[in-house]
């Protein structure tokens, strides 16, 4: 049996090797052919088993990819949202600093000197 897995699978290991041996202790094609038989058998059901985890395992990552890409869209609207929150303040500074200076801007008046 494999590490990790249980009792009942151990003893189904078991059982199933003791089958084989008593058939090919009966010797003749027919022994040999139920053991091939048997192999081939054994050989699919792993096969159905493993292609079920990895199909399982393909879900998974599908999910957690997903999963990702939500979490990363939220991180980008928050960013944007900050940026645009910076640019709205940024105009809004840059409005004011324009209404204080364009008045002595018309009456001819050195903009250096009105600095708050």
């Amino acid at each position: 049996a494999r590490p990790g897995r249980g009792a009942e699978t151990a003893a189904a290991e078991q059982a199933e090797m003791e089958r084989k041996a008593r058939l090919l202790a009966q010797g003749g094609v027919q022994g040999r052919q139920a053991v091939s038989e048997a192999d081939v058998e054994e050989a699919r059901g792993r096969m159905d088993k493993a292609q079920q985890r990895a199909e399982e395992l393909a879900a998974r990552v599908r999910s957690e990819l997903s999963r990702f890409r939500r979490a990363k869209s939220e991180e980008l609207r928050g960013m944007l949202c900050v940026f645009v929150r910076m640019q709205l303040q940024f105009g809004t500074d840059l409005q004011q600093a324009w209404e204080r200076v364009l008045p002595s801007l018309e009456q001819g008046v050195d903009p250096a000197l009105l600095r708050p």
